[in-house]
């Protein structure tokens, strides 16, 4: 009887666990349609560096806390943000520029 009752609640923790993680958008995925809004700001973009500034978004910022969606912040203000985040996140500046292109096209969806 002890052991069905520790794993049932065993059970119960983790599918509130699973349940909570399910709550929490992932940041979205970049699509070919995003290349040509990207390119009007950043003329070297690719399907392949949204992508790698998601992986860096997901990485280097979902460390220390949630992840915001991109749609959060206005295109605009998302340099801001990340200009106060860069240092205490040790962003390079490689990582950042990624980052800041990722999340200010995918703002303008």
């Amino acid at each position: 009887m002890r052991t069905s009752l520790r794993g049932r609640a065993l059970g119960a923790v983790l599918g509130l666990a699973l349940l909570g993680g399910a709550c929490v958008p992932p940041a979205p995925h970049p699509v070919p349609t995003d290349v040509p809004v990207a390119k009007r700001r950043f003329p070297d973009a690719t399907l392949e560096s949204l992508a790698d500034g998601r992986a860096r978004y997901v990485s280097k910022c979902g460390g220390c806390h949630q992840l915001y969606e991109p749609e959060r912040h206005a295109p605009d203000a998302w340099p801001r943000t990340l200009d106060s985040m860069s240092a205490r996140a040790k962003l390079t500046e490689e990582d950042r520029a990624r980052i800041e292109q990722y999340l200010v096209t995918l703002a303008r969806r």
